[in-house]
């Protein structure tokens, strides 16, 4: 059984690198693997897959915030180029939940993440403490009105 396994996924490495023309999996330092491999590194969990995990917390005057920002190792390559995009910074929660970064390398995802924080943060803080639009205050008319009906009348 494990003959049948290993060969039937051997032939879907052949043929997504047929297809694509590139190896599509890769491991955590930008080497290519098997599917069988990846799919063993992948279910390590996040103790292998995570590389950084920031939780922003903000109490503003009307309101506050929870959010997550969340960088990964995907192992599977997202580009389209020369380099394969196997890590993702993805944000959780917050004035711009769903907002994604994709990189090449672990060093490079390493070095923004910090740099999304800041700008995910800085966004809520914007938000958070944006002050209130003042309503002008009302102005009474040099003339005054009733209402008929459709039309005004003025008098």
């Amino acid at each position: 059984m494990d003959d049948i396994d290993a060969a039937e996924t051997a032939g879907l490495d052949v043929k997504l690198e047929a297809i694509f023309g590139r190896p599509m999996h890769f491991d955590i330092d930008g080497t290519p693997i098997t599917w069988t491999e990846w799919m063993r590194l992948f279910s390590l969990g996040l103790d292998y897959k995570r590389v950084a995990f920031t939780r922003i917390r903000r109490i503003g005057k009307r309101r506050w915030t929870r959010c997550r920002v969340s960088t990964v190792w995907l192992g599977l390559d997202h580009g389209y180029g020369a380099d394969p995009v196997i890590f993702e910074t993805l944000i959780f929660g917050g004035p711009m939940d769903g907002c994604m970064w994709r990189y090449t390398s672990r060093q490079h995802a390493e070095d923004y993440h910090p740099k999304v924080v800041a700008m995910v943060a800085r966004e809520i803080e914007e938000r958070l403490y944006k002050p209130r639009r003042v309503k002008p205050a009302r102005v009474e008319a040099p003339y005054k009105y009733r209402r008929t009906g459709r039309r005004h009348v003025f008098a």
